[in-house]
C-alpha cells in the first residue's frame, strides 16, 4: 500500500470527508497512522478521533421506516430541565399530525424517565 502524505496538513472537515469515504466506515489504523496521514502529530489525532466519537460524528445514519416501509421521521433535540420539553413535544406532536399525517386521531403514549 502506497502511504499518501498531504502537502498540507488536513483541516477537521477533510480528516472526517476522508473517515468517512473509508470502505464500509472501518478504519484500523492508530492515531499516529492517521495523524500521519493527515498532515497532524499523534497527540492531536488521537484527541480529534476520541473528540468526534463521543459526539458520535460520523456514526452511520440509518433510514427508519414504519411498518408499511413508508420513512419514518427522527431527530433528537437536547432540552435543560425546565426548557419546556414537554410543551415543545406536544406541540410537534400536534404539527406532525396535522401538516405530516393530514388528520387529528391517534394515540401518543408519553413515558418520561428520570436517570440520576
Amino acid at each position: 500500500m502506497t502511504e499518501t502524505i498531504p502537502t498540507r496538513p488536513f483541516d477537521e472537515m477533510e480528516a472526517l470527508a476522508w473517515l468517512r469515504s473509508q470502505p464500509e466506515g472501518v478504519v484500523t489504523a492508530s492515531a499516529a497512522e492517521l495523524g500521519r496521514r493527515w498532515g497532524w502529530n499523534r497527540m492531536r489525532a488521537g484527541r480529534r478521533l476520541k473528540a468526534w466519537e463521543k459526539a458520535g460524528v460520523g456514526r452511520t445514519y440509518l433510514k427508519k421506516k414504519d411498518g408499511q416501509g413508508r420513512p419514518l421521521p427522527v431527530f433528537c433535540l437536547k432540552i435543560p430541565t425546565g426548557g419546556g420539553k414537554t410543551l415543545l413535544a406536544v406541540k410537534t406532536i400536534d404539527l406532525v399530525q396535522s401538516l405530516y399525517r393530514q388528520r387529528q386521531t391517534g394515540l401518543v403514549l408519553w413515558i418520561g424517565c428520570l436517570f440520576y
